[in-house]
């Protein structure tokens, strides 16, 4: 339905619809479809609000997308600390990075989504405000990929691609747990995030160590 305007101040929606019903629409069609497929009357008709009333809160859809980015992702903040914490050994800090990911995805499924978009779009070389958001991210693993290896813990590795493996394993359980959602009769588990972790742990965390001699 469409906004009215209430005097020259701001349009209002004659169906009760606010700010965070905007962004509670973007954020599921920008997981669902992607950013780019996604237009401002996608989210008008999703959201009931009319176009005065998002173009009021919004200059335009990249502006929507940032709000989205800020609201679904800011609980990565225990990812962040985990990627700057220094403590234990590489292998501890890359297993404490993967475990918060993994952890994430588990109670966060549209911003997971919103993670594994970001991520295919900074493998095709796209730009856009979720790849460089991302592309931050995986420097993170990258850096601690690159000083594991120079502290002899790691074996020697491609750590351009490297980033790159650990990411397939968090898509996994985000896919495996989307997969039982929506067709659970041929999908009938879902992956925990501990479950994923201790798979990181047995096949690519130790194929990743130097052995000792």
């Amino acid at each position: 339905m469409k906004a009215t305007k209430k005097g020259a101040g701001r349009p209002v929606a004659r169906n009760g619809t606010k700010r965070a019903d905007i962004i509670n629409s973007a954020t599921r069609l920008f997981a669902e479809k992607g950013h780019t497929e996604t237009t401002i009357r996608d989210i008008s008709a999703d959201s009931g609000a009319g176009l005065g009333l998002i173009t009021y809160y919004f200059k335009d859809k990249e502006a929507i997308l940032n709000e989205v980015l800020m609201d679904n992702l800011k609980d990565l903040g225990p990812v962040f600390a985990a990627e700057v914490n220094n403590e234990g050994s590489y292998a501890a800090r890359l297993k404490r990075i993967y475990s918060v990911y993994c952890d994430f995805g588990e109670e966060n499924p549209l911003g997971t989504l919103l993670l594994l978009r970001g991520i295919l779009r900074l493998i095709e070389g796209e730009a856009n405000p979720i790849v460089g958001f991302f592309a931050a991210r995986l420097e993170a693993i990258r850096k601690v990929l690159d000083g594991g290896r120079e502290a002899g813990e790691f074996r020697k590795i491609d750590t351009e691609f490297a980033p790159l493996m650990l990411v397939s394993g968090l898509m996994s359980q985000a896919i495996n747990n989307l997969a039982n959602e929506r067709y659970p009769d041929a999908f009938p588990s879902t992956m925990s995030s501990r479950d994923n972790t201790k798979l990181f742990e047995n096949m690519i965390l130790r194929g990743l160590l130097l052995k000792k001699e």
